[in-house]
């Protein structure tokens, strides 16, 4: 579910290639691991959570800044 067990190095992989010029789009696991929802079940949520707890602010930045479209 989401990034695995390793999310930090999942961005760490993608934001190059983002930087590169790849398209890449702010998806509705990105936006969960940026801020809490209500709208997932109980597993999701604590597996979001994990993932939060997991990325560095600089991870979450590269997130926040990505386009929803």
């Amino acid at each position: 579910m989401g990034y695995g067990p390793d999310p930090e190095a999942v961005i760490d992989r993608v934001r190059p290639l983002a930087e590169a010029g790849a398209i890449a789009v702010l998806g509705n696991h990105d936006l969960a691991a940026l801020k809490p929802s209500r709208d997932m079940n109980a597993t999701a949520a604590e597996a979001i959570a994990w993932t939060r707890r997991h990325l560095s602010d600089q991870a979450k930045s590269f997130l926040g800044a990505l386009p929803d479209r």
